[in-house]
């Protein structure tokens, strides 16, 4: 979540500014990229959760693997260290903790430190323990964006066709000389199809899709926390690692020495999902 607003109010969760009747003050709007969120503390404990709401000014051009972030959360309790608690009111009803501390993102510096170069190595090594057979939460993506198990040219195909449908096509129209004015043409994305039917394949794992560092937060111990797994899905591993570096803009030989963290921590768990790496 990019939180670049921060404003009190008091009001019910989901509603709008005023007392509730239990006196319980909610924070917010906190603004993210794509959701407004509202902070609350539960009426039996210390714990503060949230709940947010798409915002409707933007659009949307994620391609959603998963039926609820929420309930992949709770499947993944215990499995995946530093996620954010689920809280569960009854079998329709899922609050998500929240997590006090700074984004990563936030960050002065280029690098991460030794401690949380450590606990990303870890992230990664757990999320690679995790297979399509070992997770519970509901799948809606279509079965057509189920690649077979480790075919990594098809899963990148998957995802330059959803970008070349949902993405280019649906929106030229409106956007067409915005793409023109980019250098996009409708056959812009025919190399990038190319060049993945060269990937080594690996078995998949459970991506978290989105790890750049406003999906990080720091809290006050300064251990690393990962939030905002809505874009999670089944994949190639290699993914996460290419779109965190991306993401993070990191120095060449940061990029570098991150990779190799993941490497280690890959053939420590799954070495044939390192299968190719140098």
């Amino acid at each position: 979540m990019t939180v670049d607003t921060t404003m009190g109010v008091h009001g019910c969760p989901g509603g709008g500014p005023g007392a509730p009747r239990d006196g319980t003050e909610i924070e917010g709007p906190y603004r993210g990229h794509y959701r407004e969120t509202y902070v609350f503390a539960l009426p039996d404990g210390p714990m503060r959760c949230k709940v947010h709401e798409p915002r409707s000014e933007l659009f949307r051009f994620d391609r959603r693997c998963f039926l609820s972030e929420d309930r992949l959360l709770l499947d993944l309790r215990g499995r995946v260290s530093r996620i954010p608690e689920i809280v569960v009111l009854d079998e329709h009803v899922l609050l998500q903790g929240f997590i006090e501390g700074s984004t990563l993102g936030s960050s002065p510096t280029g690098a991460l430190s030794p401690r949380h170069t450590g606990q990303l190595e870890r992230l990664f090594g757990e999320l690679v323990a995790l297979d399509a057979s070992s997770i519970g939460a509901r799948r809606i993506c279509d079965r057509t964006d189920h690649p077979d198990d480790g075919n990594a040219a098809s899963f990148l195909d998957g995802l330059i066709t959803f970008t070349e449908q949902q993405v280019y096509r649906r929106h030229n129209d409106r956007f067409g000389s915005l793409f023109h004015a980019l250098g996009l043409r409708g056959d812009a994305l025919d190399g990038i199809r190319r060049r993945a039917r060269t990937l080594s394949d690996h078995p998949f794992t459970l991506l978290h899709g989105d790890l750049h560092g406003l999906n990080f937060l720091v809290d006050a111990a300064d251990d690393l926390w990962t939030i905002d797994w809505e874009l999670s899905m089944i994949g190639d591993p290699l993914y996460d690692l290419a779109t965190h570096l991306h993401l993070m803009r990191y120095s060449a030989r940061e990029s570098d020495r991150i990779a190799r963290r993941w490497a280690s921590a890959v053939r420590g768990v799954r070495p044939e999902c390192a299968k190719g790496w140098p």
